[in-house]
């Protein structure tokens, strides 16, 4: 129910420690607050008052509440205290709640139902659903509405394969030349075309899967998908892995279009944004069946604007794939259509065609020059700064990439620096050594690095600085941490704004950019519960 990562204990509660914990918390409180908790919860299994379950990283989870709404259980994940009740009318009733958003990123997205608080505002939110909203008042009641997803034409956006790729940068090799020139710069031809015929029979399985539905489709390339044939279609489907989703992504625009991604190769690939992330095509009838029953949940992903200050009248994408293949750029005239669209007149002020689902990196082109800018965050003051870059993520890419992301593995402690750290510590205070418990420094590790995580539905960005150059002329700046909003003024020769990694603007002395989140951008996506 919770993930393959999550293991439940056996018996009925806990062995050795966690009975212990038990105990502890049966201190704390007594018969009559737990009798509280429970009443009016309709489940029809016995509710535990405690219950644990080991995580992958030797952390916990702790469930202090289960309750049964819509027939499902619904799961609230905590390493502290929640206090929540159900009534007979299946409402939530919310008393207090405190949530740890390093197991949110882990369970949510298997729980029917998870809440978290953004400790910035004073306002809580749902993870992983809009169809359930919670208000902050003292008679805040939340009602799980079932989903609906009907549509009647689907546009499935499918892969480039790699020996697609292949062929098309050696057009003038039939495929016995191409076999060969392969194999002698040593790639395997054998594994590019067993991969290929993999993606199309997944891609063969969700076309006949839709139509069996009555569901009119219509199958496209990263070349001839545009505009005209998003608008067409009721949903996108993405068949590939995170790159095809994130290529998908750029062009709806919508709240309301959703976007479904299916993993065709879940051997090679992790596809963290996908709704089938690691299941083969005959798993596809199911979460076809479940998409069309309504048993899901939507999750809007946020997604970061892009507005560029400045003389933009000469700004042009550099779309990284297709120069890989030698295209002339197909996709510029939608970039040309949005200059026509500018929010002042006199070409002062642009806002990018493309919304940044993952992540957007400022910089130097070439790693090894320093890149030279200006930076504020929110309403703070602007200041002039040294760096490898600048890298601002959305929430979507610790739910979505996961441990693989840039922004997560450019902050995130390892367990060797841990223990450099605590054994530095405990010279100074002269204890004695903190590093013999391999298991602490794991923990210690974990929590820092959980702390790095928020949701794909938080309105806030995450900022990180590449490799700061502190000195005498340019002051300590925080090199990390969330923001609503965050300015750059370019004080570079060569340099790029690049979004997802897909298409680059460039970014030289002058130019300005501003990043927000905005809700009209984000992205309708479907998790399943």
């Amino acid at each position: 129910m919770i993930g393959s990562d999550i293991k439940e204990h056996s018996g009925k509660i806990l062995p050795k420690e966690g009975k212990e914990r038990v105990k502890q918390w049966k201190k704390k409180m007594g018969e009559e607050e737990r009798r509280r908790e429970r009443k009016g919860c309709t489940a029809s299994i016995q509710v535990l008052p405690f219950a644990e379950w080991t995580l992958g990283s030797g952390s916990y989870a702790h469930v202090t509440f289960t309750a049964l709404v819509s027939s499902r259980i619904t799961v609230i994940i905590t390493a502290f205290k929640i206090v929540l009740k159900t009534n007979e009318k299946k409402r939530i009733m919310q008393k207090s709640l405190v949530i740890s958003t390093s197991l949110l990123a882990r369970i949510a997205e298997r729980s029917l139902f998870a809440i978290t608080m953004d400790s910035t505002v004073a306002t809580y939110q749902t993870y992983s659903t809009t169809t359930a909203k919670l208000l902050t008042n003292d008679n805040s009641s939340a009602v799980i509405e079932k989903c609906v997803f009907k549509p009647k034409k689907v546009l499935i956006l499918s892969k480039l394969t790699r020996l697609e790729y292949e062929r098309q940068t050696h057009p003038s090799l039939d495929e016995t030349q191409l076999k060969k020139a392969l194999t002698r710069r040593g790639s395997n031809y054998e594994r590019l075309r067993k991969r290929y015929d993999e993606h199309y029979q997944f891609l063969n399985v969700i076309i006949a899967e839709l139509r069996a539905y009555g569901i009119e489709t219509r199958t496209v390339q990263r070349f001839d998908y545009n505009d005209a044939t998003v608008s067409w279609a009721d949903a996108v489907f993405s068949a590939g892995g995170d790159g095809t989703f994130l290529n998908a992504a750029s062009r709806i625009l919508s709240t309301e279009k959703p976007l479904i991604g299916i993993n065709t190769d879940p051997k090679g690939s992790e596809g963290h944004l996908c709704l089938l992330k690691k299941l083969s095509h005959e798993y596809f009838r199911d979460a076809l069946k479940r998409l069309l029953t309504g048993d899901f949940k939507w999750l809007y992903r946020q997604r970061i604007r892009v507005r560029l200050e400045g003389d933009v009248r000469n700004t042009e994408p550099f779309y990284l794939h297709n120069e890989q293949l030698h295209f002339q750029n197909p996709e510029k005239q939608k970039v040309m259509k949005s200059k026509a669209n500018l929010e002042n007149s006199d070409d002062l002020v642009n806002v990018l065609p493309d919304p940044a689902l993952n992540d957007v990196f400022i910089g130097e082109s070439l790693s090894s020059r320093v890149s030279y800018y200006e930076i504020q965050c929110d309403e703070g003051e602007a200041v002039k700064q040294k760096s490898s870059g600048v890298v601002v993520c959305t929430g979507s890419i610790f739910t979505g990439s996961g441990s693989t992301s840039w922004y997560f593995n450019i902050n995130k402690m390892t367990e060797h620096c841990v223990s450099d750290v605590l054994n530095i510590a405990s010279q100074e205070i002269g204890c004695g050594t903190l590093t013999e418990d391999k298991s602490f420094i794991r923990r210690i590790r974990d929590i820092y690095n959980s702390r790095l995580l928020f949701t794909p539905d938080c309105e806030n960005m995450a900022y990180c600085v590449r490799n700061p150059i502190y000195n005498a002329t340019y002051p300590e700046f925080p090199p990390r941490g969330l923001v609503k909003r965050l300015r750059l003024r370019s004080r570079c020769y060569d340099a790029h704004l690049v979004i997802d990694g897909r298409v680059a603007y460039k970014f030289n002395d002058g130019a300005e950019a501003v990043l927000e989140v905005h809700p009209d951008y984000a992205l309708k996506t479907v998790v399943f519960r």
